[in-house]
């Protein structure tokens, strides 16, 4: 774990930049909780901050769940059959279908 003085002189862009920081915030667990909120014991102005740089993570954080491989390359599959059966341009099938590719392959 971190030592606590080591954030003393953060912004809340840097505890939104911070590794463990964001891990705390997107996934605690026991031991970041009891370092955080010591922290917070030991630094209590920086309360507001740490709220701040919590609110800016939890903004960003899109979660989606994880797709194995499997099903993305399903999908892909599938849109390429769509797009075969549709009737558009020549160059959109092609440009369609090398992104589609690209995403399987990749």
């Amino acid at each position: 774990m971190h030592s606590r003085e080591k954030f003393n002189d953060y912004t809340s862009d840097d505890f939104v930049w911070n590794e463990h920081f964001r891990k705390w915030v997107l996934s605690p667990d026991d031991a970041s909780n009891d370092f955080w909120s010591n922290w917070l014991i030991a630094f209590p102005g920086k309360r507001m901050l740490i709220n701040a740089a919590k609110e800016v993570i939890l903004c960003l954080n899109i979660t989606e769940p994880l797709l194995s491989e499997e099903s993305i390359d399903k999908a892909g599959q599938n849109t390429l059959n769509q797009i075969e059966g549709k009737k558009v341009s020549r160059n959109i099938k092609n440009g369609l279908r090398a992104i589609m590719q690209n995403l399987i392959e990749n």
